[in-house]
């Protein structure tokens, strides 16, 4: 989870869908019956979740800063949620 939380947004772009390309290539075997590592689905949907979590929580900070920039820049003041 450490190494995710390191990672900017274009790297965890680019993990996702290497995972995601993984996902589906692993739900084709699952589908004609040559899955060998079945676990490994679970596996996948989880790291999936943990890299669009924190490609979430960036977004929103991003978003958050460059709104408080504006405030700064135009004088306001705005409360952070």
């Amino acid at each position: 989870m450490s190494e995710i939380n390191d990672e900017t947004l274009v790297e965890l772009q680019t993990k996702g869908r290497e995972l995601r390309k993984e996902l589906f290539g692993l739900n084709l075997q699952k589908s004609i019956g040559t899955l060998e590592k079945s676990h490994r689905i679970g596996q996948l949907r989880k790291d999936i979740a943990r890299v669009e979590t924190v490609l979430n929580v960036k977004n929103k900070s991003m978003l958050n800063n460059e709104i408080e920039a504006a405030a700064k820049k135009s004088g306001e003041t705005i409360d952070a949620e």
